[in-house]
């Protein structure tokens, strides 16, 4: 079983779901759907943590911002949101190679603050 699930989804919903920062009934529609996955991965895999987050590629702060209102209302102490320091103002494509080192490289970080996700 995995300690740690990482969940970078939302980066493409914005094509499925434009506009949740002014569109109320796509954000209800996209919160259901992510809240769908959290819970089938949290029945799945009910000791880990799970971090939500949205990467570096292009994206209006609003993902982000949902992200944090989504770990907030689970009340889940392990299910935690992350912000990149530099998040959704990278490439608008694929990371290039020094925004993935980047971005690994804060993941890191952001995973020693937990109390040992690797410990049995």
């Amino acid at each position: 079983m995995p300690r740690v699930v990482i969940i970078a989804i939302g980066q493409h919903d914005s094509s499925t779901y434009p506009g949740i920062a002014r569109d109320k009934e796509a954000k209800i529609r996209w919160r259901t759907a992510y809240l769908d996955v959290l819970k089938r991965l949290r029945e799945a895999y009910s000791d880990a943590y799970i971090v939500l987050t949205a990467m570096l590629l292009n994206h209006p702060p609003a993902w982000d911002e949902a992200l944090f209102e989504i770990a907030r209302e689970r009340g889940d102490g392990g299910i935690r949101a992350y912000r990149y320091a530099r998040a959704g103002s990278c490439t608008p494509g694929h990371l290039r190679k020094s925004e993935s080192e980047e971005t690994a490289r804060e993941l890191n970080a952001f995973l020693k603050t937990m109390d040992n996700p690797w410990q049995e």
